[in-house]
């Protein structure tokens, strides 16, 4: 099934492994990428595997000649066959899930051996290296991390950003007393304006890099279904992003003196433009939201205590409990 612009948005396991087998083009690497991601959501491991084996054993339709069956093994039943290899291939080393994915391994080594072997010994011999090395590890085993020019989509325009290399590592941006009081953990006497911006901001962007890297397709695609795991990877980029917003925040109304309180605010202002020109994290945009935001919560709540001052000589006691005087609601009125 296709859609207006031609995308394909609905098919057949079937039809979707003949897809990504096709015996004269060239496979495409995106759809491959999509299709292992997403083939759990709709069918098993099993299935596909049967699915698999059903389109290696494809036949010549009836009625050819030896010499026309000759040329459609050559144009359709090998390159079919090779497809299935590296389809094979490519699952066990970049899309195996071992959770789901190692119930099927004695299936995918009987037809490793029974079939791909006696036609493709080179490629066979590393799907049987592939195999034990996946029994060997068992469900306990790290997922592997598809390469990103495969599961990227090709139609999507894409500019690199230009990543120094790691012998030009900047060095940390820190002065010897902060350093001190850092080691003999004298955190009493640190303030948040001695960190520098820009090393502050580092430090941020490595925290939340390492905790968005550790994000699996899986628990994005599964999130909210029945019987998965929780998107723990995922919650905890967003538990980062609630703690930064909570620490800039309490930074900010702790301070009692107007004017620290105001070099607080520049200073995470400042920050946040740093965090920004480093990458376009959501670091940038707590710092922020919560720097410029805080205006508004002081004087929510300096609204809220003038309003119980005042109205305090006004408010009556009565059999329903505490409410404003007739007088005072005329006068509001």
């Amino acid at each position: 099934m296709y859609n207006s612009e031609g995308q394909l948005v609905g098919a057949t396991l079937r039809a979707l492994v003949e897809r990504i087998t096709p015996p004269n083009s060239v496979v495409d690497p995106a759809f491959s990428s999509i299709f292992f991601l997403t083939f759990r959501l709709f069918s098993s491991p099993g299935d596909l595997v049967r699915a698999i084996i059903d389109r290696y054993n494809i036949v010549p339709p009836e009625g050819l000649s030896e010499e026309r069956t000759y040329v459609w093994q050559q144009r359709k039943g090998i390159p079919v066959r090779l497809r299935i290899s590296n389809l094979v291939k490519s699952w066990l080393e970049v899309h195996w899930r071992p959770t789901t994915d190692n119930v099927v391994l004695q299936a995918l080594l009987d037809f490793n051996r029974d079939a791909l072997a006696l036609m493709f010994p080179g490629p066979s011999h590393r799907i049987h290296e592939f195999i034990i090395t996946r029994k060997r590890e068992g469900v306990k085993a790290t997922p592997p991390t598809p390469r990103p020019d495969l599961a990227r989509d090709p139609s999507l325009t894409f500019t690199p950003r230009i990543i120094q290399s790691p012998f030009e590592i900047p060095r940390p941006i820190i002065t010897k007393a902060l350093f001190s009081n850092l080691r003999n953990r004298h955190f009493t006497s640190i303030s948040i304006a001695d960190f520098d911006c820009l090393e502050l901001a580092r430090q941020f962007s490595i925290m939340e890099s390492n905790l968005f890297c550790a994000i699996q397709a899986e628990e994005i695609l599964e999130s909210g279904q029945e019987g998965c795991k929780p998107p723990v990877n995922v919650r905890a980029v967003t538990s980062l992003s609630t703690v930064i917003t909570g620490w800039v925040a309490e930074s900010i109304l702790n301070e009692g003196d107007l004017k620290r309180r105001t070099m607080l605010v520049k200073y995470f202002i400042k920050l946040a433009d740093v965090s920004g020109q480093l990458l376009p994290s959501n670091v940038c945009a707590d710092i922020q939201r919560r720097s410029a935001a805080w205006y508004c919560t002081i004087s929510r709540r300096r609204v809220q205590y003038l309003r119980r001052w005042i109205l305090q000589p006004f408010l009556v006691y009565n059999t329903h409990g505490w409410s404003v005087s007739i007088f005072w609601s005329i006068f509001i009125l």
